[in-house]
């Protein structure tokens, strides 16, 4: 009897471990990914540059400092007024496995009314390189596009697209 509950334990362990696992687990990815974008958005709302910067992948924090913080500064002039309120949603997932290994994962993090203390509102879109084995200088929030509600024309970026 012993025997069969030392088994049962060990099985019972090794499904929790697999359960728990953050690097697999997409229920803590979303929510790591959740922390992170709230922690960004904060930055955004509190029109916090160097805060929103560190957020950026490692290649566009090493490459493109000048270039980004300047893209952070015309974004921040560009919604009138300071955000109030939004939406948050999380989709646009891909992800990719090599046996069973989580190599590449993707998502867009959508703010969507995004409203401002004069009555403006927003769409603010995040795309965010969870894990990428391939390229890890690019895993972190690579670009951000923020544009009126209704008018997807007038877009202003923040960050590169990488492919």
């Amino acid at each position: 009897m012993k025997y069969i509950i030392k088994k049962m334990s060990a099985g019972l362990f090794l499904i929790l471990l697999l359960f728990t696992s953050c690097s697999d687990n997409p229920i803590a990815i979303k929510d790591e990914i959740k922390d992170t974008a709230e922690q960004a958005i904060d930055a955004l709302v509190n029109e916090d540059s160097e805060e929103l910067f560190r957020f950026f992948a490692p290649d566009i924090q090493n490459n493109h400092k000048s270039e980004t913080m300047a893209e952070i500064q015309e974004a921040f002039d560009f919604i009138d007024g300071k955000i109030i309120s939004y939406d948050y949603d999380q989709g646009g997932e891909e992800e990719k496995k090599n046996y069973g290994e989580l190599i590449y994962y993707d998502c867009r993090i959508w703010l969507t009314n995004v409203t401002t203390d004069t009555g403006k509102v927003y769409s603010i879109d995040f795309t965010y390189h969870y894990i990428w084995d391939e390229k890890p200088e690019c895993e972190g929030i690579t670009k951000i596009l923020i544009y009126p509600k209704d008018d997807s024309e007038n877009i202003v970026q923040i960050g590169m697209s990488y492919s």
